[in-house]
């Protein structure tokens, strides 16, 4: 049985689209996301807290078809959207981010200047070094260059990619739901030299 939510964005944003299962109930729902052409956009299946499904999309303004169907399992849920809040990177510091158990993933944007190899690093704090974040890395275009869960130290996600100038989002989001807490997050650009193949 499929439910379908016609979704009106207004501004331009990071969105979280997803559902909610009361307790007790043993509904598993999917998501998936089309634009106004029917075009599937995203889909997604236990991605939230426990059978719950969610998407995380930056949207334009337009209209959306949100379609919400049981994998298996019937049953009472909510469906909700909540416009993300982001924090904006550069290559010249490291910055602190926060997972939650109301809020257990963040979103960080940066805009690259020239192209190059950069490294996307997050580290523990000292006091508290229980968290066990995993990085995705996504383009202008919202889709996914690459992901890291561990090659870092100590749990924690790291990120070697050549880019090209442009506009890139980090998503971060812990590998378990106990695993939450601060971490720090930092950008910059690897050194490299220049192989040619071939006469001049």
């Amino acid at each position: 049985e499929k439910h379908l939510y016609r979704l009106h964005i207004k501004k331009v944003g990071i969105y979280a689209i997803g559902t909610s299962i009361p307790p007790g109930n043993k509904t598993d729902p999917k998501c998936y996301l089309h634009d106004q052409n029917l075009r599937k956009l995203a889909y997604d299946d236990d991605s939230g807290q426990g059978r719950n499904c969610l998407i995380t999309q930056v949207l334009s303004p337009g209209y959306y078809l949100v379609d919400v169907r049981a994998a298996y399992r019937t049953g009472a849920f909510r469906v909700f959207v909540l416009k993300q809040a982001h924090q904006m990177l550069n290559m010249t510091g490291t910055f602190v981010g926060r997972m939650t158990v109301k809020l257990p993933s963040n979103h960080h944007l940066f805009h690259l200047k020239k192209a190059g190899l950069i490294r996307i690093e997050t580290h523990q704090f000292e006091n508290f070094s229980r968290t066990d974040p995993k990085c995705y890395l996504f383009d202008a275009s919202n889709k996914q260059v690459t992901y890291d869960d561990d090659s870092g130290k100590r749990n924690n996600c790291r990120i070697d990619a050549l880019l090209a100038p442009g506009s890139y989002r980090i998503f971060i989001r812990s590998s378990f739901s106990s695993r939450i807490g601060p971490y720090k997050i930092s950008l910059r650009t690897l050194k490299t030299k220049t192989l040619t193949i071939g006469k001049a």
